[in-house]
């Protein structure tokens, strides 16, 4: 019976794969850039891969099925929409989303309120409660704003962005 030639290989086809396989490396060399005769310019680069890294503000979100048990400390802004029970550090923006749920001490430097927060409040810029926002806590601002509808329960203590 004749063979068409998209049936199976015989064994002369099955033996030049094998050979060809054999001639052909599995991964390619690396081939390097360029000769480096002085590790000064990595050390220089290093140095600004580094610096770049730490100017980068990072951005965080707990959505609305996260929980966050204890403490978070970051270096950017967070954005809450979910629930958290204990300390909130951050060195840029907080924002509670309506519907969130906060049991924790705040501090950020600009605070958004729009969910409800049971807790002392520290905002080195602005304190915003906005309409749907609730807080039950002690503030401590520089700035504050509370908009038609927003609750506000403890005292406020007004104090300079340098504080």
């Amino acid at each position: 019976m004749p063979r068409d030639k998209d049936s199976e290989p015989d064994e002369k086809d099955e033996a030049e794969d094998d050979k060809r396989q054999e001639d052909e490396p599995p991964f390619p060399k690396p081939v390097p850039d360029r000769v480096r005769s002085s590790a000064e310019p990595n050390r220089r680069r290093e140095a600004a891969r580094v610096a770049t890294i730490q100017d980068v503000r990072s951005s965080v979100e707990l959505g609305p099925r996260d929980i966050l048990y204890g403490r978070l400390e970051i270096q950017g802004d967070l954005r809450v929409a979910g629930r958290v029970d204990g300390e909130v550090k951050a060195t840029g923006t907080v924002l509670i989303e309506p519907g969130a749920a906060v049991i924790a001490s705040i501090e950020g430097s600009n605070v958004e309120i729009r969910g409800s927060v049971t807790g002392e409040v520290i905002a080195k810029g602005r304190l915003t409660i906005g309409g749907s926002g609730q807080l039950n806590g002690d503030v401590t601002v520089a700035r504050l704003t509370v908009e038609d509808g927003a609750t506000l329960n403890g005292s406020v203590r007004m104090a300079s962005s340098n504080e």
